[in-house]
Parts: C-alpha cells; structure tokens; sequence
C-alpha cells in the first residue's frame, strides 16, 4: 500500500472522505462484494487493496459506486484482503 502512504503525504486528508475494511474470501471466490457502512459522497475515490496472506493473486477494484465496489481476484485464494478507499 505504498501508493496511500504518497497520498496521505501530499493531500490534506481532512478534508477526503476515507473507509476502510475488510473481506473474506474462499476458494471459489473469483469477485467479492464491499458495501460501505456509511456511502462515499461520490463513486470517484481509490481503491487499495491488499491481501493479507502470502499467495499469489492478482486484486483489482470495479463497480465503484457511493455504496460501496466489488473486488476482482485473478485466481481464488483462500484468506483475508484488506481494502481502503480513499476520496479523490
């Protein structure tokens, strides 16, 4: 997550909407639904997402709305990912 630290370093996080989380997954997981507890102002933020375990698969965010994105996984695993959504 080392794109978040450069974000938090060069924009003023006071004033950026952020949520952060996380979601299981199983083997069989190829996308993985994220609903926000409380929605983003609006469907233009960043996605970070991080699997916590040491295997090897490719993550990527879609679907991005205020109420929360779906997460994409190249291979099923079975673990936890970590996920922060940042405001642009």
């Amino acid at each position: 997550m080392a794109q978040l630290g450069n974000i938090i370093n060069t924009q003023d996080m006071s004033t950026k909407a952020l949520r952060s989380g996380t979601a299981t997954v199983i083997i069989t997981d190829l996308t993985k639904g994220v609903t926000f507890g409380t929605a983003m102002p609006s469907a233009n933020y960043r996605v970070f997402l991080q699997v916590e375990e040491s295997v090897s698969t490719i993550l990527w965010p879609s679907a991005k709305t205020t109420a929360g994105f779906t997460i994409n996984l190249s291979a099923g695993i079975v673990g936890t990912i970590a996920w922060v959504a940042v405001e642009d």
